[in-house]
């Protein structure tokens, strides 16, 4: 998704995906897209918002990302299990194709179940560990991604990208950190533009690097919601994510997430959101605060 695409002109540059914490949703919607011709933006919908696509289209190029997220759960466990990702992004925007890397600082206290990235993990070996309280911090795993922006069904505000996702395993798998695996996933997002309402969905698939010490299995994952907007720098969204579990014999995390973004001037922007979780394969709730730069 991308400014001409499912984020800047459908999200305002939401950052829903949070591959640090390993909650359900893994797009990006912090992936960029393309902006189209300046032209080709005369449709109802963009009209009602008297957004200046113009400007939006100069800000192609470079753009940087900073935040905060916290989440929270028991995940069927009577302790908590407590986690914090930092995260840094920088994205890059040409013609209809964008390109992000993204990585992060990760504090977890609580059970050793929880992978970030990957979410509640079951053992092939030495259930015991299971049982084990720590509390670790360090550098998480690298994500690159690219996205391409299909350009004929912009024409009837219907908003289609592709993307391909990489995790390079950067994070200490010793420490719990990471699995110690890459993992490459693929993914669909489309958005349909209703005057200032825009529905949209997301179907990927994501092949999970295999570990001798954890029982990991690919999985799908999807996303339904719809976004406001009250005026043109401003978009509240709600949306209803899942996906299958990445390791066996756990359970399906499902969630729901709350967001508002903000364009609060000609370069910057705020994120701040609130997720839900509705399963013990997902956190009890999470919230972050993200800052996007463009330039």
């Amino acid at each position: 998704m991308h400014t001409a695409s499912l984020t800047n002109f459908i999200l305002l540059g939401v950052f829903l995906s949070l591959p640090g914490l390993g909650v359900c949703q893994e797009t990006p919607s912090d992936t960029p897209g393309v902006s189209p011709q300046h032209d080709e933006l005369d449709v109802e919908g963009y009209t009602d918002l008297n957004i200046d696509f113009s400007d939006i289209k100069e800000k192609a190029g470079f753009s940087a990302r900073l935040g905060v997220d916290y989440n929270q759960g028991t995940y069927g466990d009577p302790e908590r299990t407590n986690l914090t990702y930092m995260p840094v992004t920088l994205s890059y925007e040409q013609n209809r194709w964008a390109f992000q890397a993204s990585i992060g600082h990760i504090s977890l206290s609580g059970k050793d179940i929880i992978i970030p990235g990957t979410g509640l993990t079951s053992f092939t070996n030495d259930a015991a560990i299971q049982d084990r309280s720590r509390h670790e911090s360090g550098l998480g795993d690298l994500y690159l991604s690219a996205t391409y922006a299909l350009e004929p069904l912009q024409q009837e505000s219907v908003f289609l990208d592709l993307t391909s996702r990489v995790k390079i395993p950067t994070g200490d798998s010793d420490k719990g950190l990471s699995t110690g695996k890459t993992d490459i996933s693929f993914q669909i997002d489309v958005a349909k533009l209703m005057g200032n309402i825009a529905p949209f969905a997301t179907l990927g698939y994501r092949n999970v690097g295999k570990s001798d010490r954890f029982l990991l299995q690919d999985t799908w994952f999807a996303s339904v919601g719809v976004i406001y907007y009250p005026t043109p720098s401003l978009s509240l969204g709600l949306s209803y994510d899942t996906r299958r579990s990445a390791t066996v014999d756990t359970v399906n995390p499902r969630e729901i997430l709350g967001f508002m973004d903000m364009q609060i001037t000609r370069d910057w922007a705020v994120n701040i959101y609130g997720i839900a979780g509705l399963s013990e394969g997902s956190p009890d709730f999470g919230t972050g605060l993200h800052l996007r730069y463009m330039y």
